[in-house]
């Protein structure tokens, strides 16, 4: 076990860590901190994790470095206050969902103003076994993506309290973990105590379960999904119907057709090339459907959910401006009006009567 103390400074308030030792690796499990709002931006990076897990911003896993007191209220921008925090839940405040972002506004809201008068305590829990890392991170990067991580290093869960510093437990606490030379002293029966049971009368109280995947991050990950789907989709679409107007070509060829006139009336079957993905989602959405279930592991209650719509917000990862869509469905529509002129004129070409008994026109 190691336990470290931090004193204050302009840009971080007075604050203790204890970490245990399990399996090797150092996890934070008990934070408590004076709040300080000091209205200072942070310039650094935030530090690695303290037991070495690496988090990810680019989807090699869904986890970003998070804090457990946060820098707004007096936090130190430390390793030991370095947790893997699921991503979308940790860092983006929400009005749909729960999220530790809101959590921290709100805290901030709390305490402004009120300087060293509340203490932040965070207890954290662990309820996986082993370094289950290098196979979950193979699933992820096959595309098996919506899935509760259960790696020992990650959290399971976190309790947090914002106690009045001047209460008689916050005073406790003051002695005995923020005292400059009072650990070794009664901090070791409070320690346990808060680790077992929280025993103060905060002003503020969230117990967090961070074993399973949040929601907002289930949907983060399901749009990114999505947009490599559509591309997949778009492309597959598109080679086959190469084949198919190439074979077409050929047939009508075989049927006494010039070459010119094969290559025009072999597109007379098939819908217009997609030259955005707005409409290829449009018109086959069950495609990129398909290819979320068959080639990147999303479950067909997850795809059933999915309407064209939230397609294109998952390839775009926002609307796309109303004048563009206007203007695609304007070109898509005059390009649907001359493949049905094309099909009118094939269907009055004698030779090419097999080909259009072929596709049924």
């Amino acid at each position: 076990m190691r336990h470290v103390q931090f004193n204050a400074t302009l840009k971080r308030g007075q604050s203790y860590i204890y970490l245990e030792d399990s399996l090797l690796i150092e996890r934070p499990r008990l934070l408590v901190g004076l709040t300080r709002v000091h209205g200072y931006k942070r310039n650094e990076p935030t530090p690695r994790c303290a037991s070495g897990f690496t988090c990810s911003d680019n989807y090699t896993n869904p986890f970003e470095y998070g804090h457990i007191m946060s820098w707004e209220v007096g936090g130190p921008n430390v390793v030991e206050n370095i947790v893997p925090m699921y991503a979308e839940w940790q860092g983006s405040a929400s009005t749909t969902h729960e999220s530790w972002r809101n959590m921290e506004n709100e805290i901030v809201q709390l305490v402004q103003g009120h300087d060293n008068q509340y203490i932040f305590v965070a207890v954290v829990e662990y309820g996986n076994n082993g370094n289950t890392y290098p196979a979950q991170q193979t699933r992820f990067n096959q595309w098996d993506q919506l899935f509760d991580w259960d790696d020992h290093r990650i959290p399971t869960g976190f309790n947090v309290y914002v106690e009045p510093a001047a209460s008689i437990f916050g005073q406790r606490m003051i002695a005995a973990f923020l005292t400059p030379g009072a650990l070794g002293l009664n901090y070791t029966n409070l320690c346990t105590a808060i680790l077992l049971g929280y025993g103060g009368t905060p002003a503020y109280t969230k117990i967090w379960d961070h074993s399973t995947l949040p929601a907002q991050d289930r949907a983060a990950l399901l749009r990114n999904v999505a947009a490599f789907a559509v591309e997949r989709a778009w492309d597959e679409h598109e080679e086959q119907k190469k084949t198919q107007v190439d074979q077409g070509v050929m047939d009508l060829e075989s049927f006494g057709l010039p070459a010119n006139v094969a290559q025009e009336y072999a597109w007379a079957p098939h819908s217009p090339v997609h030259d955005e993905a707005y409409t290829f989602i449009n018109d086959y959405p069950d495609e990129v459907t398909d290819m979320m279930e068959n080639v990147f592991n999303v479950s067909q209650a997850d795809t059933q959910t999915l309407t064209p719509g939230n397609l294109i917000y998952g390839y775009y990862h926002q609307e796309p401006l109303k004048r563009n869509v206007n203007l695609w469905l304007k070109r898509r529509q005059a390009a649907r009006e001359e493949r049905r002129k094309l099909k009118d004129k094939v269907k009055d070409d004698k030779r090419a009567k097999p080909y259009v008994k072929k596709y049924t026109l």
